[in-house]
């Protein structure tokens, strides 16, 4: 029901800076006990070391959009944020994996840029694919924390076009030292794969 916004969880993490700890198993529980309290929900806390290998750069699969398209005749006339893209080309149920590396949006605190990889796996109604990249090119100039920009494009998928199956994933380059990848999906959690990208 609940979420911390990202900034807010920095802030809570680095409050621990100058606290010792017996192991990372006790810093791990701390931080479960204080979030589960707070979210009223069971959360799971997973530390790594930083020669933990696990926590490596991910192979991404599925098809890059800006790559599947022809650029020279692609043009985005507007980058404001708007629906009007998302629309269905038929009622062809098609199943697709792709990304994007061309996702930017604001901080709605700084007003600084936002990169991301996007990820979207999406089965319904046929969709382009430079369709899809117009819409997430139209985010540019909106303003807002990672996890409404995630929750914002996961709903609008949904409204627009009511698919049977949809995750969205974005991985955002870092700022203030934490990988802020929100994740949002209607399918079961145990799908979820955490991506590190290169540019993170």
């Amino acid at each position: 029901e609940y979420i911390v916004e990202s900034k807010s969880l920095k802030l809570y993490i680095f409050s621990l800076t100058m606290t010792k700890f017996k192991s990372l198993e006790q810093v791990e529980s701390v931080i479960k006990r204080d979030l589960s309290e707070l979210l009223e929900c069971d959360v799971k806390v997973s530390l790594m070391t930083l020669n933990d290998n696990d926590f490596g750069i991910s192979k991404i699969d599925g098809i890059e959009l800006e790559s599947a398209i022809d650029l020279k005749n692609f043009s985005q006339n507007s980058f404001t944020y708007s629906t009007d893209m998302l629309k269905a080309k038929s009622d062809k149920v098609i199943s697709i994996n792709c990304h994007t590396n061309l996702f930017r949006s604001l901080c709605p605190v700084t007003a600084q840029p936002d990169h991301a990889t996007m990820f979207i796996e999406y089965e319904g109604k046929e969709i382009s694919y430079e369709s899809l990249l117009s819409y997430l090119i139209s985010l540019r100039n909106h303003q807002g924390f990672h996890e409404q920009c995630v929750e914002l494009i996961y709903s609008d998928i949904m409204t627009m076009l009511k698919p049977k199956k949809l995750c969205v994933h974005a991985s955002f380059t870092r700022r203030g030292g934490i990988d802020i990848n929100p994740f949002r999906t209607n399918q079961a959690i145990d799908s979820y794969k955490n991506v590190r990208t290169v540019r993170q």
